[in-house]
């Protein structure tokens, strides 16, 4: 009986050297690579009505629309500023739907609800950090002009994606 015993204690390190590099072999492939969403428009309508004619006292909504979801992202924080060419008081009242989530559970579209009170040109900023879960990740560094002004900045490193939307909107 000791035989087989030594003969298994002399190979299990060799099987456990032989196992390293094969987890290394995977740190360039495809399906462990992080990906980005793919933001496609900063899309602002009225909750009740038609129209891209904003006026004071509309219920507005935001909403980041992604053509392509992110890939092996951990997890996702969600920021909305909105600041207005106005100096009245109270110009607006906003309510994120979200303010971050599990992202590979929920990749759902964040969404901004926003009343205006006052006339002005509105910038509406969305920051979006998205934490990067897999063994690699695809670089992404850039900016790109959206029709309707909407603006869409990429920044990668080796642990997240921080993404920058703006738009600015009249309201009359």
């Amino acid at each position: 009986m000791k035989q087989p015993l030594k003969t298994f204690s002399t190979a299990l390190p060799l099987v456990c050297i032989l196992a390293l590099p094969s987890c290394s072999d995977h740190a360039d492939d495809a399906k462990y690579r992080s990906n980005p969403p793919h933001i496609a428009n900063l899309e602002v309508v009225k909750l009740h009505g038609t129209g891209t004619n904003f006026t004071v006292g509309d219920t507005l909504v935001a909403t980041i629309v992604q053509d392509r979801y992110g890939r092996l992202i951990n997890s996702a924080t969600y920021n909305w500023n909105i600041s207005v060419s106005s100096t009245a008081a109270n110009p607006f009242s906003h309510r994120p739907n979200k303010t971050g989530c599990l992202y590979d559970e929920d990749a759902s579209n964040p969404v901004d609800t926003i009343i205006v009170n006052t006339r002005g040109v509105y910038t509406i900023n969305f920051a979006g950090k998205y934490r990067i879960s897999g063994s690699n990740y695809e670089p992404a560094n850039y900016t790109e002009n959206l029709s309707g002004g909407v603006n869409v900045t990429y920044v990668s490193g080796a642990t997240s994606y921080n993404i920058n939307v703006s738009r600015n909107i009249t309201v009359r």
